[in-house]
């Protein structure tokens, strides 16, 4: 969801202002907003979201809450296209690709 618009050049800011999400059968997520999380079988509680915030609500149909920073999703993505053209080595341990 946010990687080709964070190579592109958008900043942290242009992305939050943005509010995007991609809902579909491979995952959920949404920037900011308020995500929808089932705990019980009654209903949906609401869970309000920073406005630079990234939630994760499904992964392959299985409701799930997954919290983000999205200024540290921004760095890891700049991170690995950094490490991809040699330009970098990272320190961190490795993360594998989520999206």
């Amino acid at each position: 969801m946010l990687r080709v618009y964070v190579t592109r050049g958008d900043s942290v800011e242009q992305l939050a202002r943005s509010q995007m999400g991609h809902y579909g059968a491979d995952y959920c997520a949404q920037i900011g907003g308020y995500a929808y999380h089932p705990v019980d079988e009654r209903g949906y509680p609401k869970v309000r979201l920073g406005r630079q915030e990234v939630a994760v609500t499904e992964i392959e149909r299985l409701a799930c809450l997954h919290r983000f920073p999205l200024a540290a999703l921004h760095e890891e993505i700049l991170a690995e296209e950094r490490e991809q053209k040699g330009e970098a080595t990272s320190i961190r341990p490795r993360q594998l690709r989520l999206f």
